[in-house]
């Protein structure tokens, strides 16, 4: 007995003539196989109809056209164009669920930037230092350095005035007065003036030796915002000698 394949993709995509439905459906009552064929051709348009329209990359179906290409000749046509249907189906609903989710990945990044714009956007406020913070540490040139680091790329803006200087929690703050002018003073004659503004002033030892740190916003010129920080170690009772220094970009 021969099958009409192709009568039965006709009357599946609505295309079959009048004259040719009604032979197709004598067929159809006394033939089992063309039955099965129509109904695995109604369920794949009802899948294919199910699936979330999305825009496939170029040639997604080409593999599985190939496929169907490669297949033997005795296979009915409707069975060829279902597993190219197939492919594309199956290709098309990996799509529908994996875009949605490669978005949301790709605006987490988005959102992540949008923060760190709105967090730049408040840059911190240094005020002059203004006491001593007196710590129990020894310092070398890495942890110096790691001093100015803590600046690296961060927005600061300096407010020559008062107001909010010193730290409250730094331990055994010295406040304003004869022993901080000292240090203060000393660390400038070792810089030659050239430390900029003073935000930050700590007794503690570098490399066993009592020192001061003093930490400076320093602008390109005179008058100008800061736009990188530096750290000047002067040892304790010498004001002419740097122990250590360290700088960076703001």
């Amino acid at each position: 007995m021969t099958h009409p394949d192709d009568l039965l993709v006709a009357l599946e995509d609505g295309t079959i003539a009048s004259g040719d439905r009604a032979d197709l459906e004598r067929h159809l009552a006394t033939c089992a196989r063309c039955r099965e064929e129509l109904t695995l051709a109604t369920a794949a348009r009802a899948a294919l109809a199910s699936v979330p329209d999305a825009e496939a990359p170029p040639g997604i179906g080409d593999p599985a056209i190939r496929r169907a290409a490669q297949s033997r000749t005795g296979t009915p046509r409707w069975q060829r164009w279902g597993g190219v249907a197939a492919g594309i189906a199956a290709a098309v609903v990996l799509l529908a669920l994996v875009v949605p989710r490669i978005g949301s990945k790709a605006e987490r990044p988005a959102a992540a930037g949008a923060a760190a714009e709105a967090s730049a956007a408040s840059p911190t406020v240094e005020h002059p230092a203004t006491s001593i913070e007196t710590q129990d540490a020894n310092y070398d040139a890495q942890t110096v350095a790691g001093i100015a680091g803590a600046y690296r790329g961060k927005q600061v803006r300096y407010a020559a005035d008062a107001a909010g200087a010193g730290d409250a929690s730094a331990p055994a703050a010295e406040a304003t007065g004869g022993l901080f002018d000292a240090a203060r003073g000393c660390l400038d004659r070792a810089s030659s003036g050239a430390g900029g503004d003073l935000v930050r002033l700590i007794r503690a030892r570098y490399e066993g030796t009592p020192a001061y740190i003093g930490v400076y916003l320093v602008g390109p010129a005179a008058g100008q915002p800061a736009d990188s920080v530096r750290v000047l170690v002067v040892p304790i009772g010498s004001c002419t000698t740097i122990l250590s220094s360290a700088a960076a970009k703001l």
